[in-house]
């Protein structure tokens, strides 16, 4: 059940749409039992299962949980504390955490290559405006990056993927300036995309490149979240 090995990649496996409609944060939380549970696809989840099952048996993952009470996030906490293992993630736009979909949805970890016939799944920062218009939703995604920036596990994390220079640049004008124009463009539109739909495109086709199977969209400048979801949608 617990994440078993540092290093380990970690997805989110079968079709697992949680509602928190009958689950046990609706219960902490004293709202009434109302409307109908979501429907199952039996045949997907069914395929998930087995997936799991034979991935297990044949030692590709090194650990599976199902989702169940409490949902992702008591899961991924579930993960950690049986492995002592710590976990980074991001979790898919729109998901709620807390939502629960009990026997559809699994948390795998294992080596990179073995999650391979699984989805890999990525949010894509993205905004889609005009060129005219693009730098507010460069300042609205540079904004965000602050955030990552400020904390010494994410500056290790860019520093080891090859972004020291962008590192030190931030730290050394985010005093001076504006936070958010502190960000080196540079980093930014390595990780997202501003502009028309079309470049919006390109930087999804990059990220199945780096072997991304299931890229989401991510809206990073709220005036523009339809237009990006309408427009660029993978």
């Amino acid at each position: 059940m617990g994440f078993a090995r540092e290093g380990d990649a970690v997805a989110l496996v079968g079709p697992f749409e949680p509602s928190r409609r009958g689950s046990e944060v609706a219960k902490l939380s004293g709202e009434p039992v109302a409307g109908p549970l979501p429907a199952v696809d039996v045949a997907s989840v069914r395929e998930a299962h087995a997936n799991v099952r034979d991935a297990v048996r044949s030692g590709r993952l090194s650990s599976a949980h199902d989702i169940a009470e409490g949902g992702l996030a008591v899961a991924l906490a579930e993960c950690c504390l049986a492995g002592r293992l710590g976990a980074r993630v991001e979790v898919p736009e729109g998901l709620d955490v807390f939502g629960e979909a009990p026997g559809t949805g699994f948390v795998v970890s294992g080596p990179a290559e073995a999650l391979e016939g699984f989805e890999i799944i990525c949010p894509v920062p993205a905004a889609v405006m005009d060129h005219a218009s693009a730098e507010e939703g460069w300042k609205s995604f540079r904004t965000e990056l602050v955030r990552y920036l400020s904390l010494p596990f994410y500056q290790k994390e860019f520093r080891n993927g090859g972004y020291s220079e962008d590192v030190d640049t931030f730290l050394r004008d985010r005093e001076q300036r504006e936070p958010q124009a502190a960000v080196p463009q540079r980093l930014a539109m390595t990780l997202g995309a501003v502009g028309p739909g079309s470049e919006v495109k390109a930087m999804i086709e990059r990220y199945r490149g780096c072997g991304v199977t299931l890229p989401l969209l991510r809206p990073v400048h709220p005036p523009a979240v339809e237009a990006t979801l309408h427009e660029a949608k993978p």
